[in-house]
């Protein structure tokens, strides 16, 4: 097994309501913690995962999301999937403040991001890296960044649930 495969992995759908985000926030937390991750991985991943759900929530048009969230020895990474069509995000005009936009750099101060839209809906990943090697995030070092520490993921018997790709 390589570092790369996925040790763990859960797939989830929800309807693109305002209701399913706290639901995926919930569900997200739940596995981080029953997967042992870092106590810091599991608050940053309950908060992009927010943001995630929200943006296809509000922004797509979509009828559903879908989640993917797959862990191994290096990585936490959450993709959300939405059927609708991508918009770049619109700024503010005029003199007013923005009460929304910021997600995005929210989840990029604590995730390596991928956007990837297609004419069938848009992927989004954030992916977290586990080790103690400089990385995006919060305080720490000169450049901004916190270190992880290594998770220690408990082992896992292959099953139905665990593969070592899935594309959403």
């Amino acid at each position: 097994m390589t570092s790369a495969t996925p040790r763990f992995s859960a797939l989830a759908s929800f309807p693109a309501q305002p209701r399913s985000v706290p639901l995926l926030r919930r569900l997200m937390r739940n596995l981080a913690i029953g997967w042992r991750l870092p106590a810091e991985v599991v608050d940053a991943l309950a908060l992009i995962s927010t943001e995630l759900a929200t943006n296809a929530v509000v922004h797509s048009g979509s009828s559903d999301v879908v989640a993917l969230l797959t862990a191994d020895l290096d990585h936490v990474a959450l993709a959300v999937r939405d059927h609708g069509q991508w918009r770049p995000p619109v700024g503010c005009t005029g003199g007013s403040l923005p009460t929304s936009g910021r997600g995005t750099s929210l989840v990029r101060a604590l995730a390596e991001l991928s956007v990837l839209p297609t004419s069938s809906g848009t992927t989004v990943v954030a992916r977290i890296p586990l080790d103690a090697s400089p990385q995006r995030g919060r305080g720490g070092g000169s450049d901004g960044a916190r270190p992880v520490r290594r998770g220690r993921l408990p082992a896992a018997r292959p099953t139905a649930r665990t593969r070592p790709t899935l594309t959403i």
